[in-house]
């Protein structure tokens, strides 16, 4: 996922991108499975 980012972020520059929030993308869906640890 981190490989990801970091291909993605400079091509969203080089097409005039500013800005690039994550937001709290990456935990969605935490803790929902009954297969989710009790720190989730």
């Amino acid at each position: 996922m981190d490989l990801l980012f970091v291909e993605l972020i400079p091509c969203a520059q080089a097409q005039g991108y500013q800005h690039f929030n994550l937001s709290m993308a990456p935990l969605g869906g935490a803790g929902e499975t009954c297969y989710a640890r009790a720190g989730e």
